[in-house]
């Protein structure tokens, strides 16, 4: 173990809560302030051999992690990412060390793409490390922690947060990608009665950060129940969330030739029938797709473009069925 590492002895246990831990990865670039930091926030240390070793002493318990992230950037990159994917991983302070650091633009540019909080040189001072670990700590506290509201509500906002991170707007309102507008309609308003700043009027006088974190859960919720209740700007998400991954209302992420194929609709009922082709043709449905793409012509009959791009949909799908004969002819 590195004299770091020895340093450890010097946080007295009286001084910590058993709840409240740090896994640091043992490196001499993880300084003796960095410990010392550690025990003024009254953090229970767990001292680590590498990357793999952290995660595996990673535990809901957990609020820091101290990386050395100039040995092994990539790992590093890596590890950061994996801890946000966690449930709860939010709520876990990152601070990774490197020399590199020293530089501000390079930490910020590393400290976005990580989703870390802290990007730090070795050499930064303790009284800046106890405040700058202080203010993280504070910004990623769960709601559990906060005395001010009720224990149930407080959990609950918690569960809700995981899901504003790591699910899309289906699983925040916990329905399926099928359920009828009226079901997302009553999710809503139900998340809405304990999620709603209103709800908590005199909280951001007592606690900011968390004042915060209700607003940001009422503002994804409103963006979803926005997004879920309007039949075009769901079936656009759908076909973002098909085909992008994207966890978000982001249409502007999808393909150029998909979003021009929808913009040239001249009426909803048009750009719906595309919509649903468009998703039948991810899901390899050629026929529903072209089905689609004819009732879109119905729909807008003098609309040029689109009759000669359900032409070109019609021929893929006689062309993949006349495919699929002839392998059954020859089979």
């Amino acid at each position: 173990m590195t004299q770091n590492g020895q340093s450890l002895g010097q946080v007295k246990l009286t001084q910590v809560r058993a709840d409240q831990q740090a896994v640091v990865q043992d490196s001499e670039l993880v300084s003796a302030e960095v410990y010392s930091a550690l025990g003024e926030h009254q953090l229970i240390v767990k001292p680590a051999a590498d990357f793999e070793d952290m995660l595996s002493k990673l535990s809901g318990d957990t609020r820091l992690v101290g990386i050395d992230a100039q040995h092994d950037s990539q790992g590093a990159r890596r590890f950061c990412r994996h801890v946000r994917s966690r449930v709860r991983g939010w709520s876990v302070v990152i601070l990774a060390m490197s020399r590199q650091f020293s530089d501000r633009l390079v930490a910020n540019k590393h400290q976005s793409a990580w989703r870390a909080d802290l990007c730090l040189p070795p050499s930064a001072p303790k009284q800046l490390l106890a405040e700058r670990i202080g203010a993280a700590l504070i910004k990623r506290q769960p709601m559990s922690k906060v005395p001010y509201l009720p224990k149930k509500i407080r959990e609950s906002l918690d569960e809700l947060w995981d899901r504003v991170h790591l699910g899309n707007y289906y699983d925040l309102f916990e329905v399926s990608p099928s359920v009828a507008v009226t079901a997302i309609q009553s999710a809503f308003h139900q998340l809405a009665d304990f999620a709603h700043p209103d709800r908590h009027p005199n909280l951001a006088e007592r606690d900011e950060s968390a004042a915060n974190r209700i607003s940001a859960i009422f503002k994804r919720l409103s963006e979803a129940h926005h997004v879920l209740t309007h039949p075009i700007r769901r079936r656009t998400y759908d076909l973002c969330l098909k085909s992008r991954g994207s966890l978000r209302y982001e249409p502007e992420a999808l393909d150029a030739e998909i979003r021009t194929e929808i913009e040239f609709c001249q009426t909803e009922p048009g750009r719906l029938a595309v919509l649903d082709s468009l998703m039948s043709r991810l899901e390899g449905e050629w026929r529903v797709a072209a089905q689609s793409m004819v009732r879109a012509t119905e729909i807008e009959p003098d609309n040029e473009w689109l009759k000669e791009r359900t032409e070109s949909v019609k021929r893929i799908w006689m062309l993949a069925t006349h495919g699929s004969l002839q392998s059954e002819g020859r089979s």
